[in-house]
């Protein structure tokens, strides 16, 4: 399209030198010519203009994931697919393992369903932010099936599973003994590898050859050979017929870009590297958004992205562990001082994630709360629960009210501060046969966070859509994707537009490009007149 632009603006400028240079009496029919001409142009830039726009592109962040250690001891895992088992030297040959920025995921979003279609994502590159708000990017590698054989990881969420450098990074570097796994937010980035893509002859025979693509920037879908589409297997490989001549291999992205490998004999060559790369989308960078669940009773299904555990302190002496199933905590007899304790297995930069903690508790008595504070704990053991701990904020501000049984306590935290914090104690005067029981303990998230647009991990997959939803779609009275969590799953081919439910339907295209037929025709006609 650019192209035609430029040929367009030629022939203008041409037109327009015959017009200098021709005499008078012609010039009424020259200029008939170039007033077209000249609309066409117009058109021709207003088009291009939508098409390379290159501004800043937000970027869908997914705060749904855990980010999985590796390096951990407890944590054992299974490979169930290595996306480059078959590549020669591949932790040198591919630009992800060589830098060491590889990663897996769970193996039911190693493909990417669409139009009744599978496309794989290896090769494809993550941003991956934790609890540090450090921004890593890594190379989907495969899949995987953890076991974590201590810890509680939850049923259920998405993970993405790294080296322990790249895990670290993520995760600040606090952890409670050997941690496995820390909540983090994930995103389909456009990492630019500074390198072109290989693509790579892995076997072949008489008549067929199996290949594969290596260090694409973006994920593909299909490859297209001599005008014949050849699908991506479920293996991330290509099978075509073996052609014995010169050839140019089209890969074909979700947006229909394509990246030629050009005059390529498939029956002599090991491997060949493009001549060129996807366009790099300027993308944005991601935050860490921290689940704002502590414990509720009320929401017992909710699957939490943070493991909280639960002590009871009497006389800062005597640590029990609590249970979920019965958070009810029951004074000593003969303490003066009762804590309720609740430490995160994942430390996080609190104050910043949240401005107020709150909790809704029941007592059998008037509660006095003594002091509310902010702990760094480094382990979660009854025995040296507080022999490994930091103070925070010793003296959050905080406020009770009591209406009966209904207690409910706010607590405010230090806006600006930015240490790593992970446990929280209460503390309050003991009653003999005193009771609190904790209903529910949550966070009220900071004004910048709250402004973040959190998606979820349903649009890391396109759900067998056709298209990319936009604001253009053609409204369904539904839509399939939050609005601003609409992930890229194609485009139409011409004639057809995308619906808010992912579908091409036929439609008939009123845009200034078809409605420039009517508007030349109209020219001509004027121009004829004007010379008659």
């Amino acid at each position: 399209m650019k192209h035609n632009q430029f040929l367009m603006t030629d022939l203008f400028l041409f037109v327009l030198m015959k017009i200098v240079l021709t005499p008078k009496s012609k010039n009424i029919t020259m200029f008939c010519v170039l007033l077209p001409l000249l609309f066409m142009c117009v058109v021709n830039a207003q088009t291009n203009t939508l098409n390379y726009d290159n501004t800043l592109v937000e970027p869908l962040c997914m705060p749904d994931f855990m980010a999985l250690n590796l390096g951990s001891s407890l944590l054992k895992y299974t490979i169930v697919s290595d996306c480059y088992a078959e590549i020669p030297n591949r932790k040198y040959s591919i630009k992800g393992n060589n830098i060491l920025s590889y990663c897996f995921i769970d193996d039911y979003f190693l493909r990417v369903n669409k139009n009744n279609t599978k496309v794989s994502r290896c090769g494809q590159w993550l941003e991956v932010v934790g609890p540090s708000q450090v921004s890593i990017v890594c190379m989907v590698s495969g899949s995987i099936t953890p076991d974590v054989t201590e810890g509680s990881l939850p049923v259920g969420v998405p993970f993405v599973a790294l080296p322990k450098g790249l895990y670290t990074k993520v995760s600040g570097g606090f952890s409670l003994d050997d941690d496995a796994f820390v909540q983090a937010t994930v995103a389909e980035t456009d990492f630019d590898l500074k390198v072109n893509p290989t693509l790579w002859v892995l076997n072949k025979s008489e008549s067929e050859i199996r290949i594969q693509v290596t260090d694409c920037n973006r994920p593909y879908q299909f490859i297209e050979v001599e005008k014949i589409n050849y699908k991506l297997s479920n293996d991330d490989t290509f099978t075509l017929p073996l052609i014995k001549r010169k050839t140019n291999i089209n890969l074909v992205s979700f947006k229909d870009e394509k990246l030629t490998f050009e005059d390529i004999e498939l029956d002599k060559i090991t491997s060949t590297v493009a001549n060129g790369k996807y366009d790099t989308v300027h993308l944005g960078k991601c935050t860490f958004v921290a689940d704002n669940i502590i414990y509720s009773k009320t929401v017992a299904n909710k699957i939490q992205l943070s493991v909280w555990l639960f002590y009871k302190l009497s006389d800062s002496i005597k640590v029990e562990t609590m249970n979920k199933t019965n958070m009810k905590f029951v004074s000593d007899a003969g303490s003066r001082n009762t804590s309720i304790v609740m430490l995160n297995t994942s430390p996080i930069i609190i104050q910043q994630q949240f401005k107020e903690l709150i909790l809704s508790l029941k007592a059998n008595f008037d509660v006095h709360f003594k002091e509310v504070s902010l702990y760094l704990v480094r382990s979660g053991d009854d025995n040296t629960l507080y022999g490994s701990s930091t103070t925070i904020n010793k003296e959050l501000k905080f406020k009770t009210t009591q209406n009966g049984t209904d207690v409910t306590l706010r607590a405010l935290f230090d806006t600006k501060s930015w240490e790593f914090g992970n446990t929280i104690t209460l503390t309050y005067v003991s009653e003999p046969g005193g009771t609190i029981e904790l209903i529910e303990a949550m966070f009220d998230k900071s004004d910048t966070i709250k402004k973040v647009v959190e998606c979820n991990s349903t649009i890391f997959d396109c759900l067998n859509t056709e298209c990319t939803v936009t604001n253009m779609s053609i409204d369904e009275g539904r839509f399939i994707w939050q609005k601003g969590c609409e992930p890229v799953c194609g485009n139409c081919r011409d004639g057809y537009v995308c619906t808010t439910m992912g579908r091409c339907i036929h439609q008939e295209n009123n845009n200034l490009r078809e409605g420039t037929t009517s508007v030349l025709f109209f020219l001509v006609i004027l121009c004829i007149l004007f010379v008659i």
